[in-house]
């Protein structure tokens, strides 16, 4: 019981704090907010700030702590079942949009700001790391040789949805987080399968990926060919 009791202080102490930052964010902006600041709006003292934090960063990021578990549970549910109906909107990106959506303002005062590195490195290492390793499972399942080309198309992709976020939320989200999962899945999704080779139907990667050779700059022998051509005698020996 006292465990339990000690239990609901922690996570109420933790809220408290969270809501007091998210307040004085939207208030004064990041950059403006001391930890003091954060203690008197939250009534709470430094020493249970600090044994729960290590600083202001870390409790900005403790409010996205759910995020990136509702994001790992997403991708540790993919089944090749899930992978045949990527398009339609299977739900990985969702968390992430939904989440946006809940504190649209929090987001948009970050990331509209010098002040947003942290989140915007944050969401990036949060989509990233559990993409890169579903990845690298699907193409052990398939046989495939893995390659350093993985974090190539891992950026690309998250780099791609970050944007896209940004974009939403400077649009006043004029899609639904559902519709913005369906449309980026359609994009993205058999771009990431087709560089890597992951689809059966689609035949080989692209070229340049896995170890194949980049095609062979030929402009030069072209030309060396023309200008032979050009000196070569024409017909009945006239020259050209």
């Amino acid at each position: 019981m006292g465990g339990e009791r000690r239990d609901r202080r922690v996570v109420r102490s933790r809220r408290l704090l969270q809501d007091a930052l998210m307040a004085l964010v939207l208030e004064r902006g990041y950059a403006a907010v001391t930890v003091q600041a954060v203690l008197d709006r939250a009534d709470v003292g430094r020493a249970t700030f600090y044994a729960h934090f290590t600083g202001k960063e870390a409790l900005l990021l403790s409010i996205f702590e759910e995020l990136r578990e509702s994001i790992h549970r997403e991708l540790a549910g993919i089944t090749p079942a899930t992978v045949a109906r990527f398009g339609e909107g299977v739900g990985l990106l969702q968390p992430l949009f939904a989440h946006a959506a809940q504190h649209r303002r929090l987001y948009r005062a970050l990331l509209g700001s010098r002040d947003g590195a942290a989140l915007l490195h944050s969401l990036h290492e949060m989509l990233a790391a559990p993409l890169r390793e579903h990845l690298e499972a699907a193409i052990a399942h398939h046989r495939r040789p893995l390659t350093a080309q993985v974090d190539l198309v891992v950026t690309a992709y998250v780099s791609a949805v970050l944007g896209v976020l940004v974009w939403w939320l400077e649009a006043d989200l004029p899609y639904t987080p559902q519709e913005m999962d369906r449309v980026i899945e359609r994009l993205m999704s058999l771009g990431m399968g087709r560089a890597l080779g992951l689809h059966s139907d689609m035949g080989a990667p692209a070229p340049g990926w896995e170890g194949e050779e980049a095609p062979v700059d030929r402009t030069r022998d072209h030309n060396r060919e023309l200008r032979r051509a050009a000196r070569a005698p024409g017909p009945h020996g006239v020259d050209r």
